[in-house]
This record gives structure tokens, sequence and C-alpha cells, in this order.
């Protein structure tokens, strides 16, 4: 098998039957043998049957996860799946017809020290957030662009989990995503950054992030997620898992446990959102940097 396109989902049918109905639109490359692996983990009932029925139209293998957390069902995608080349996307995605064969051909024409992925437009649900509010935004809401030109990632810079793909060898080589990581990890607090985690593993490794501008994707973005109020959780939970993720790389002074810069940007960005209310302006930046720097606190 050449590729695998790995998907997880959970009671998410209408989405993941308008993800499926796209990528039967996707053109494969010649000659090249692909599967879809889709994984329904914890899901309160199995998938309908216009979902089973895209088994008549596109080569798609389906299974059931009953351990907790999206992590452990992305790593069952992975086990499931027999491609050397494995994409990894979600459930609410559309693609580009060309998709598959700009990520073949970027696999067979480098070198097997790479790893890939595209931009990620928002395809918002209703009206978007207001400017300043998107320009605060977590990029599960704002999406990601890095331009027009195909180039590797610096090291402040990662790829977007709907749409990157790399090598068997290396994801295994990697060993995986981290269960502790990723939606419903965690039943006491929010969790994210499982794919972040898995990149820098990758990079580790001496394997480099490459930015594909033409595998363009929309990502499906709900109202619910267009508030402040989860646009700070998602900085939150942003900040626990780069905690856990980088925990043990660096050796920072400590105060009551805690890395003391982290005390002090908590305090420094509280007080800057303070003093711009103040004045009538709203604070977005501050508020959602204050959030992401409790998060760092909540992951030591």
């Amino acid at each position: 098998m050449n590729i695998s396109i790995l998907i997880t989902s959970r009671d998410n049918e209408k989405l993941l039957l308008r993800t499926l109905e796209s990528l039967s639109t996707c053109e494969p490359p010649a000659k090249v043998k692909w599967e879809i692996i889709v994984v329904n983990h914890r899901g309160r009932q199995p998938f309908d049957r216009p979902i089973l029925a895209m088994q008549e139209h596109l080569p798609i293998k389906f299974f059931a996860e009953d351990k907790e957390g999206v992590s452990n069902a992305r790593n069952r995608t992975i086990q499931e799946s027999n491609g050397e080349l494995l994409i990894f996307t979600d459930d609410d995605i559309r693609f580009p017809q060309d998709w598959l064969q700009i990520y073949w051909k970027a696999y067979q024409n480098m070198s097997d020290d790479f790893f890939w992925g595209g931009p990620v437009a928002s395809d918002f649900e209703g009206t978007p957030p207001e400017p300043e509010l998107l320009a605060a935004s977590h990029a599960s809401v704002k999406g990601m662009d890095y331009g027009p030109e195909a180039r590797v990632l610096n090291k402040t810079e990662f790829l977007l989990g709907a749409n990157w793909a790399c090598s068997r060898n290396n994801i295994l080589q990697a060993q995986g995503f981290n269960s502790a990581l990723g939606l419903n990890a965690r039943r006491d607090q929010p969790m994210v950054g499982e794919e972040t985690d898995l990149m820098r593993r990758l990079r580790n490794n001496g394997v480099r992030d490459y930015y594909l501008p033409d595998a363009r994707v929309s990502h499906f973005v709900p109202e619910w997620k267009c508030t402040l109020e989860h646009i700070g959780e998602r900085w939150e939970a942003s900040g626990i898992a780069d905690t856990i993720s980088l925990k043990g790389e660096e050796n920072p002074p400590l105060l009551f446990g805690k890395p003391r810069w982290a005390f002090r940007s908590l305090t420094e960005t509280y007080l800057a959102g303070l003093f711009k209310k103040l004045r009538g302006k709203k604070a977005y930046k501050e508020y959602t940097q204050y959030r992401y720097f409790l998060g760092v606190l909540k992951g030591y």
C-alpha cells in the first residue's frame, strides 16, 4: 500500500460524511494504491448508513476504539493502516482535487528526512470572530498559512494536525502520539497538542517539517468555537500541552515548583490587559496570553 489517509471521529457523522464526499473528488496519483482508515473513538453509536455506504465509492476501512482520548484513536489509525506514506487529517475537512498528488510528489521527490503539511483555511459556520479576536485566536480557529513559498519551517512554526503527512518509518521511530495529550485525554482539564508533540519528536530525530502551500484544505469551524471563552480555553490547554511536551528540555529557576518566568509573564499579561480595559479598549491578545501562561503553570 502506498498511501493511507488517517481520520479519527467522535459522534460527528454529518461532517464526516461531508469529509468523505470531498475525498471522493480527489484524484490519486497514477498507479498508486491508497486507503482511508477511519476510527470512531468512544462514540455513543456506530456510524450511520450514509457513511458506511461510502465504502462503495472509496477504499475505506472503519474501526472502533474503546480507549478514551483522541491520541489513542490516532495511534489506532496508524496500527490499522498499511501505507508507506501516512496522511493525517480530521473529520471536518474539505480537500482540493490534487491533494493526494501534491503529497505523493513531495514524498517521492524528497528524502525521508522530511515530513510535510499545507495551509488550513477556516470555513466558519456563522459570522467569523471580529478581526481583533480572530488575530488573537488559536490556529484551530483562525487557521494557518505560512505564505506562497514552499520551504522548511523554522523552530517556532508548526504544521496543523488537520493537514500533514509523514512516512510510516519516521512515525514509528517517533513512537506515535502521546496518549497523555489530545482531546479527552483527561476529564479534569482540556488537553490538546498531541500533533505538535509528535512533530517535536520527529524534529529531535532529525526529520524536518516542509511546508507545501498548494496542499491547502478547508476546515469547518462551528460558531461555538468563535467565542472568547473557548479561544482562551484553547490557549490554556496549549500551555499545559507545551509544558508536558517540553518538560525535561529546560531547567528554569523555580518558585513553588513552577518556573518563575511563567509567574512573571502571567502577572505582566494580566496587568497589561487590565490597563487596556480601563482605557476602554479590548484586551483579547492579553487575555489569551494570560490563559496560555496559566496553562503553563497548570502543566507543572
